[in-house]
């Protein structure tokens, strides 16, 4: 993968979600009938120490090697679906449409860099099995795991040694999102979501001792809208008195240029309080964080590439929660 010339490292990440089991009555679960796997991070990580985060992590060589022509349909799309021009004025997110001269598209690569990252880091392998191939001891997949975590070329040895092809089709493409710059020396990171739901009973996550399983209604919505694509978000941070915003694309305090590179050193600040902001605009796309334990989201702008905009959140209960 010839190295690109820009402040971030290309990532991929998997949301891998599981039908939640029936509760008994009473049980608060309400509209909630699934669940995503989450793994923490170490507290000795030097990027979000003992955050909860989805598996994932930065895009290897080995993920755009030719080696996997082998064990995958024939380019261009190793038989993904195509996914729709992007509406007039708008682009397609540059993870996934620049070329890079490699053997594999971006967006297959980045598929395989999230199974990986699956693999290695809660030890989920979702794959395709040849007809009669043999299913590993658990030992066997442990030392596997192993390899693939000191050399990522691990993963493509590993399917050639079960015999099966990654599952980069049960992958929807949902979102891209780009690491605001913070400072020099920060690390950045170009990071593709794919959501990932499935029919039967997979591999045991074997990092937390959890299981996943199928949520079919957030699968077909998924697949449908995967073929819209996706729009590029960098959060843009305003430090206001009392708190602080993340502020997201369409939202009226968004900056027009926002500083992709971080070569303006951009800084938003205001002395004004947080709800005297929300009191003065109309236009909402921002999460409001007034310590870690208090955070709000705000939404009331219409989604772009048929998303769905999120429940309100607001962990406060303020009044200034709005809806579509």
């Amino acid at each position: 993968m010839p190295a690109a010339p820009r402040p971030w490292r290309e990532a991929a990440t998997l949301l891998l979600a599981a039908r939640r089991p029936p509760g008994p009555p009473g049980c608060g679960r309400g509209r909630c009938d699934y669940q995503l796997l989450l793994l923490q991070r170490s507290g000795r990580s030097g990027f979000m120490p003992g955050a909860h985060v989805f598996p994932g992590g930065l895009a290897e060589p080995d993920d755009f090697s030719a080696e996997w022509l082998e064990l995958l349909p024939p380019p261009p799309r190793c038989g993904l679906r195509a996914v729709k021009p992007p509406p007039p004025g708008c682009d397609r997110a540059p993870l996934f449409s620049a070329e890079r001269g490699s053997a594999l598209p971006g967006d297959v690569a980045l598929r395989l860099c999230a199974l990986r990252e699956a693999f290695e880091e809660a030890g989920v392998l979702l794959s395709v099995p040849e007809r009669g191939a043999e299913a590993l001891p658990e030992a066997e997949l442990r030392e596997w795991r192993r390899r693939v975590r000191e050399e990522p070329r691990g993963f493509l040895q590993l399917c050639r040694r079960l015999r099966c092809r990654p599952d980069i089709w049960a992958l929807r493409e949902w979102s891209n999102w780009l690491t605001p710059a913070r400072g020099a020396g920060q690390r950045r990171y170009d990071t593709a979501f794919y959501l990932c739901c499935r029919d039967r009973r997979p591999p045991r996550a074997r990092h937390d001792g959890g299981e996943v399983t199928a949520c079919l209604e957030l699968d077909k919505f998924s697949y449908d809208r995967a073929i819209e694509g996706c729009e590029r978000w960098m959060p843009v941070e305003l430090t206001a008195s009392d708190g602080s915003m993340q502020l997201l694309p369409g939202d009226e305090l968004y900056p027009e240029d926002p500083d992709y590179t971080g070569e303006k050193n951009m800084v938003i600040s205001t002395d004004k309080k947080v709800d005297d902001l929300m009191k003065e605009g109309s236009v909402f796309h921002r999460i409001i964080i007034r310590n870690t334990n208090n955070l709000a989201i705000y939404v009331n702008i219409q989604a772009k590439y048929k998303h769905v905009n999120p429940v309100m959140i607001n962990s406060s209960c303020s009044e200034y929660s709005s809806k579509l």
